[in-house]
Formats: structure tokens, sequence, C-alpha cells
């Protein structure tokens, strides 16, 4: 393997149900550190999946599968090397 940038690419995971208020905040603050944001709104009964994606951040829909199972598709899903949750 060579040596690249996209060794060094950050991602990071965001499980969320119903945190349409907070969102958004969230998704700016880890963009400091990250190259790319993944949302796994968990079947949020607000806009908590719109607010994402006009943050910037990947989104991924669930239906109440819960906390472990959202950081496992966030996971699957991530393109970075580095992967926080």
């Amino acid at each position: 393997m060579t040596w690249s940038e996209d060794l060094l690419k950050v991602s990071v995971i965001i499980p969320a149900y119903s945190e349409a208020q907070r969102i958004g905040q969230v998704i700016k603050d880890s963009f400091l550190y990250a190259d790319e944001v993944l949302v796994v709104d968990d079947g949020s009964t607000d806009n908590t999946g719109a607010i994402a994606l006009k943050h910037g951040a990947r989104t991924i829909r669930l239906n109440h599968a819960g906390y472990l199972k959202a950081r496992k598709s966030g996971f699957a899903q991530a393109r970075g090397a580095i992967v926080l949750s």
C-alpha cells in the first residue's frame, strides 16, 4: 500500500433520534475535525434528517433499529479510514 492522504480521511458517525434542535451545531462542530459526517437518523419524528442534509452531512435513515444498529450502519457506510462515533 502506498502512502496517500486518503489514509487520513476521518468520518464521524452521529446516531440521532429526534435531535432537530441540536443536530446542526453538532454537525458544524464535527466538520472542524472530520472530512465526512454521517447522521444515522433512527426513525426521528422531527426533521432531524433534513437538517442534517442542510448542514452537509450524509444521512442514513433507519426505522427504530436502536443505538447499536445505528452505529453499525454508520460504520458500514463510512468512507474514511479513521471512523469516530
